[in-house]
């Protein structure tokens, strides 16, 4: 596997969030989590890219133990997070923006240029010079995917990439991350649109407070009705 998280407890102070998380993501596959708000998905990723630190269990990404590494030192070994709020840099440019995801000493066949993001995103060509600040919601969606993408990750940690977008730039969100998975990149995806993520993933993990309560194919969870009645429905 290319990311083994086994047996995870995070706390925000005494607040006991994680109790006992174990999931899985094999290399190129697309992985989702699903589940209501508050359940813990977005602290999952958060302890998987290191922005919080579990007090136990192990993550393991290629076989190396980093739990507890910072953030910075996650991500040059490989793993990518893009952020359900983007935090684009405003007052850089599209251009200034991508260059910061570029990781110093990291060297990859076939790597992410500018080009190769440009050709991902032809709508960042057109905004090249402007302000990451004066981007639509989507482009700013575009930019955080594309600026990732400039560290060249074997897997991304994607959080509610499709949150406030309309109809039209939710089709393009998940054609994006189609296109990306189909580059070898592996995805681990908190989506609340069921019908989103069951069209991007083949394998699912349903969460409720704080426990993985499924684990499945996403065939085998539309198949099961009381797990989609006792924690997907609204």
């Amino acid at each position: 596997m290319l990311l083994e998280v086994t047996e995870n407890h995070t706390y925000y102070g005494k607040s006991h969030i994680l109790q006992g998380v174990s999931l899985a993501v094999d290399q190129g596959e697309t992985v989702t989590l699903l589940g209501r708000n508050g359940v813990g998905k977005s602290t999952i990723l958060k302890s998987i890219g290191g922005l919080v630190h579990p007090r136990r269990g192990s993550i393991t990404f290629k076989g190396q133990n980093i739990l507890g590494m910072r953030p910075y030192k996650i991500c040059r070994l490989g793993i990518g997070y893009i952020p359900e709020e983007r935090r684009i840099f405003p007052k850089l440019t599209v251009r200034q923006n991508l260059l910061v995801g570029i990781k110093p000493r990291y060297k990859v066949d076939n790597p992410w240029t500018i080009d190769r993001v440009y050709d991902f995103f032809p709508k960042l060509r057109e905004r090249d010079g402007q302000r990451g600040g004066n981007l639509s919601g989507g482009e700013q969606q575009m930019l955080t995917i594309g600026r990732t993408l400039m560290g060249n990750p074997e897997l991304i940690l994607v959080d509610e990439p499709t949150e406030g977008l309309a109809p039209l730039l939710v089709d393009m969100v998940v054609h994006i991350l189609k296109s990306v998975n189909q580059e070898g990149v592996a995805v681990l995806l908190v989506e609340h649109a069921m019908d989103v993520a069951l069209e991007l993933a083949k394998r699912t993990y349903v969460v409720s407070k704080g426990r993985v309560v499924f684990n499945g194919t996403c065939d085998e969870l539309l198949a099961n009705e009381e797990v989609k009645r006792k924690y997907l429905e609204v």
